[in-house]
């Protein structure tokens, strides 16, 4: 079934739709901070751009300049893009790496192909495996990467790699099986499809790359509204967002569930004797060591002004104190300022969910233990008595 797709209009297409991406891409990365990749991405389809524009000249321009550099372009495009997802995705660079060591040897067949031995048919089979490998790497960086992105976009963009990279050894048996072509301006069907395949590629990256770029930004402003912003740990919003999921699920699978309150000792004497300045780094300090102290599960947030509050989940209360301790042992050796001598310290009140017990309850009773520490002296740890 003949479809007489014309070639130089796809050609066409393709351009206009490059550049209409590249400016669209160019400008969002103006509007804002530094996104890895998009640039990287911007020039890789500028470079289609390019490549397409000397392609849709054909026979009327220079053969070295309409078919070698044009290919060249394109296949270049491909390497970038390899390189934009590995940025983009935060994802080992051996794949751009593969890809622009490979670049070389490919524009050299096409060189060789060109006048040395000159046959369409062999520069279409080696412009269709490298595209098509490039293809197949993008697909695994997209999924195999690090940066926390929306699946559905991963996805949908991946499976376009992996379609094109299939339509790319499709491509190469077909070419294969057919006469050599004399004038790919008028080539079958298989190779107009390449072009429509290249314009849904543009399309998809455009769109996906947009998506994910919004998503992030959402995420960052959620994440904003969730942390102190001194201290970088989750703020009373977070608390109550956060806390009833917690005690909901403790009590549906019947799993045990702690709580610290830490107030840092003397903390208006920090501000009175060192001023506002000094106290502030005793909080950011105090965030830092609970944010990396504490396990992956467990969860701080900066309660009141120099309290902090430290939910352990699937934790008992002796496991809770002993957890309380290292934290005040860490915060005793810490110095939170240089220059400043004596010892910085905090007190901590320690109590256990039971079961059916209501927020209000276990939080009371993690207070009144805190109140009894900082009446025993300070620097210390005590639990519930009724725990």
């Amino acid at each position: 079934m003949e479809f007489h797709l014309d070639i130089r209009t796809l050609a066409v297409v393709t351009v206009v739709l490059s550049f209409t991406y590249f400016i669209g891409l160019i400008l969002i990365q103006r509007i804002q901070e530094y996104i890895p990749g998009l640039l990287t991405l911007a020039f890789a389809i500028l470079t289609f751009a390019i490549g397409f524009t000397l392609l849709s000249f054909g026979n009327d321009i220079s053969f070295w300049v309409s078919k070698v550099l044009a290919n060249s372009f394109i296949i270049f495009g491909f390497s970038l893009i390899v390189h934009s997802l590995c940025q983009f995705r935060i994802a080992p660079l051996v794949f751009s790496n593969v890809a622009f060591l490979i670049f070389p040897i490919a524009c050299f067949l096409l060189i060789y192909y060109s006048h040395f031995y000159v046959s369409t048919t062999s520069r279409i089979l080696v412009i269709s495996t490298y595209v098509g490998l490039c293809s197949l790497m993008s697909a695994i960086i997209l999924i195999k990467g690090q940066a926390n992105d929306l699946k559905l976009a991963i996805w949908l963009l991946a499976g376009i790699f992996i379609i094109n990279s299939i339509f790319m050894i499709l491509r190469s048996t077909i070419t294969l099986s057919e006469p050599d072509i004399n004038n790919f301006l008028h080539a079958g069907n298989i190779h107009q499809f390449a072009f429509i395949m290249i314009i849904i590629l543009i399309i998809v990256l455009g769109f996906t790359f947009t998506w994910m770029i919004n998503a992030r930004l959402v995420a960052a402003i959620y994440n904003s509204s969730m942390k102190d912003s001194l201290t970088q740990i989750y703020n009373r919003r977070a608390m109550d967002e956060i806390i009833p999921r917690e005690l909901a699920r403790s009590h549906r699978h019947n799993t045990e569930l702690s709580i610290i309150i830490a107030d840092i000792d003397h903390f208006k004497e920090i501000n009175d004797n060192f001023g506002h300045h000094i106290g502030d780094k005793v909080l950011k300090g105090m965030g830092s060591i609970l944010k990396h102290k504490l396990r992956r599960q467990d969860l701080a947030f900066r309660y009141g002004g120099e309290e902090f509050l430290i939910l352990l989940p699937d934790t008992n209360v002796d496991n809770a104190v002993k957890a309380a301790n290292k934290l005040r042992e860490t915060i005793e050796k810490q110095r939170f300022a240089s220059g400043k001598k004596g010892k910085w310290t905090a007190s901590f009140g320690v109590s256990q969910l039971h079961d059916k017990e209501e927020w209000d309850s276990i939080i009371q009773r993690a207070d009144e233990a805190l109140y009894q520490a900082k009446h025993s002296g300070r620097n210390t740890v005590v639990s519930s008595k009724s725990d």
